[in-house]
């Protein structure tokens, strides 16, 4: 497994936190299914991605504070309901309200069948 935050995004919270520039909010999480190499190995990350490797869904976020310095960003998919039946996700990214990817993460494929449904969270500890 392998987890980023984008240096894109970085650079914005950098500006952000300088006052130079107002904060980018993070709106969207997707997942996809290009997360992995030939040997189903999560692929690595440099903080340079632009966008998952395969996209297949993309959502609006929830955020929730579970404590005072942690951020939860939240999706829930239904396979059969949000068309990802028989496909195997291995990649989950953050997307900001300009539409650039954020972080990004490379897992083992899970297999969708149409009943199963997954919860995916992303905490941002400050």
């Amino acid at each position: 497994m392998a987890i980023t935050r984008t240096l894109n995004y970085r650079g914005k919270l950098a500006q952000a936190v300088a006052g130079l520039d107002p904060i980018v909010l993070i709106t969207h999480i997707a997942i996809g299914n290009g997360g992995v190499d030939t040997n189903g190995v999560p692929k690595p990350l440099t903080g340079n991605e632009t966008e998952l490797f395969n996209e297949v869904l993309r959502k609006p976020v929830t955020a929730t504070m579970p404590d005072a310095r942690t951020v939860r960003y939240s999706l829930a998919v239904q396979a059969e309901t949000d068309g990802i039946t028989g496909m195997g996700i291995n990649e989950i990214a953050l997307f900001d309200s300009q539409g650039e990817l954020a972080a990004i993460k490379t897992t083992t494929t899970k297999n969708m069948e149409a009943t199963d449904a997954l919860d995916f969270d992303f905490d941002a500890l400050f």
